[in-house]
């Protein structure tokens, strides 16, 4: 597909509304197609966890051309958890032997077939509400034979083929047609989608966003907007989880703002129990809640349904609003007095009734109102000390714009001394790049920057850094904190600069997870402070998490 088209579709002006913002419904990824546990179905039920996503193998229910059986444990779950009062979508994904070899549906009769099966589950349970037609096609994990070995833009075209044949048999069902079903947010794939016909096939698009941290989902999601095709499409999360037991709930939290006010309209918990991949899940083994569980429940009892909008009152404290009595808060340190008829709550439900209060950038804070509508300012929100904060403050500037607006940081690509400007790359338009929406130098040269990762280009002998720089606004003393980490595959590491108005203050090669703090620094009015990374030898591997804040000393 011709590049300039491609640019079309990513990044034409629209004037189209996105869908209103409520709490989304939330969901659970369980595997009810693939092991027989009636008692985690009861326990789901039990426990309020009514929607779900999950499969039935095509290969143990059609016997013969057009003739399907749902007669096993798991491949009529459906009919047990439509009579408990809950309802799930289903996973077009699977193979049938005796289709195009085994492997992924490739050839039009193939995928006849395979919709003709999910036309069948949807007749044979009414409680199948949604298809979701394929499992992370971008990327070759689900995938077999012709499909997984295709190029991006030839996967696209079978992936909407897949969608056409799936979107006629089920016509007239009121099942909604999932299409997308895409790991992470790569626009550049989705382009290929597009430009193929799928997002006219499709109700919503699914998305697994593992690789987008909740702070940054809603930029990214701001970027999709910016398609066309997807302006006013609703979107459903249909996978996202954290392997963090402990940082689960805080996550679920703040990822629940994030999608609330990005016009998420579903959003679906992975997974429902334990499925042996790490990830934190909603029950244990045994059916019982657990701490993300809990919040799960919570969420759903105080927020799904409700009106959303954002309320944060800086770019370092994140707020959403639900309804006109619950308020969602986190972000940079700072102490909280509540107002009169307000009342705290963590992620376990649990009232906040003794000690004093504070804000966390890990762990949310569900403030309800109990006699006025709710604001940011009944919360007696004490001072933070943040200027600038390379993540919180991460954008997608259109053109070549060193900042984009809001940051506090000037970002940029510096070669031989050139400044090389940074523009918004949709992600996934090609092997080898990221599969979210990032920013590199305009002709490439190997330089990447995302809300958490960068990575220097060049060798020793010539460079291509990564520049992160502060411009003082008024006189100040300043801490600057620098968190850098190589990964464990850089060959030599990165080295790390680090320069106020040209005079070097830190010169040192980083190989392993680097926390400093740098100051108190006396900042004149436009005094300039930069970090600069860059290859050590040689880039081979020099992808480096990072976070860089900029914060006002106070005595």
């Amino acid at each position: 597909m011709h590049r300039a088209l491609i640019a079309l579709l990513l990044f034409a002006t629209v004037a189209q509304a996105a869908p209103p913002n409520i709490g989304p419904e939330l969901g659970a990824a369980s595997r009810f197609g693939q092991t027989e546990r009636p008692d985690l179905l009861e326990a789901a039920l039990a426990n309020g966890i009514r929607s779900l996503r999950d499969e039935i193998y095509w290969e143990r229910v059609e016997q013969g051309p057009g003739v399907f059986r749902f007669d096993q444990p798991m491949t009529a779950w459906p009919g047990p958890l439509g009579a408990g009062g809950g309802e799930a979508s289903l996973i077009v994904n699977h193979r049938h032997a005796d289709y195009d070899g085994g492997t992924t549906p490739f050839s039009a009769g193939a995928m006849r077939a395979q919709a003709g099966f999910a036309a069948a589950a949807l007749a044979e349970f009414p409680a199948l509400e949604a298809v979701e037609i394929g499992n992370e096609v971008n990327s070759p994990n689900f995938l077999e034979g012709p499909v997984r070995d295709a190029g991006l833009e030839a996967r696209a075209g079978y992936h909407v083929s897949q969608l056409a044949a799936v979107r006629e048999a089920v016509a007239g069902t009121g099942a909604r047609v999932l299409g997308g079903g895409v790991h992470s947010i790569p626009l550049g794939y989705l382009a290929h989608v597009v430009a193929a016909g799928g997002a006219e096939l499709m109700d919503s698009l699914a998305l697994h966003p593992y690789d987008t941290p909740p702070e940054s989902f809603p930029a990214q999601i701001a970027e999709l907007r910016r398609m066309p095709a997807f302006a006013d499409m609703p979107v459903e999360v249909t996978e996202f989880g954290l392997t963090d037991a402990a940082a689960a709930p805080g996550y679920l939290m703040r990822y629940y703002c994030a999608m609330a006010l990005s016009g998420v309209s579903h959003a679906v918990w992975y997974p429902l129990a334990d499925r042996g991949d790490g990830l934190a899940p909603l029950l244990t083994a045994e059916g019982e809640i657990t701490p993300v569980g809990r919040t799960f429940k919570l969420l759903q009892r105080e927020l799904q349904g409700r009106p959303a909008r954002d309320a944060s009152p800086d770019p370092f404290t994140r707020a959403c609003i639900f309804g006109d009595q619950h308020l969602l808060i986190w972000g940079a340190a700072r102490s909280l007095d509540l107002a009169q008829g307000l009342v705290a709550f963590g992620p376990d439900g649990l009232p906040r009734l003794a000690g004093p209060l504070a804000l966390s950038e890990e762990v949310p804070l569900l403030i309800r109102s109990t006699r006025a509508p709710i604001s940011v300012e009944m919360l007696g929100l004490g001072p933070q000390s943040v200027l600038a904060d390379s993540f919180l403050q991460f954008g997608y500037p259109k053109g070549r714009k060193l900042r984009s607006p809001g940051d506090g940081f000037e970002r940029f690509g510096k070669r031989d001394g050139t400044i090389h400007p940074l523009v918004t790359k949709p992600g996934q338009e090609r092997d080898g790049v990221p599969w979210v929406p990032y920013r590199a130098a305009e002709y490439d040269g190997g330089l990447r920057l995302l809300p958490d990762m960068l990575l220097p280009a060049g060798d020793a002998a010539m460079p291509f850094e990564m520049v992160h720089a502060y411009v003082a606004h008024e006189p100040m003393p300043v801490l600057l904190e620098v968190s850098l980490s190589p990964s464990a595959r850089s060959s030599d590491g990165v080295g790390l600069a680090i320069a106020l108005d040209g005079v070097v203050l830190l010169e040192e090669v980083v190989t392993a997870p680097q926390a400093i703090t740098l100051g108190p620094l006396e900042l004149a009015r436009g005094a300039r402070l930069e970090i600069a990374v860059g290859p050590e030898e040689i880039a081979d591997g020099d992808d480096s998490r990072y976070r860089f804040r900029v914060l006002h000393r106070r005595d």
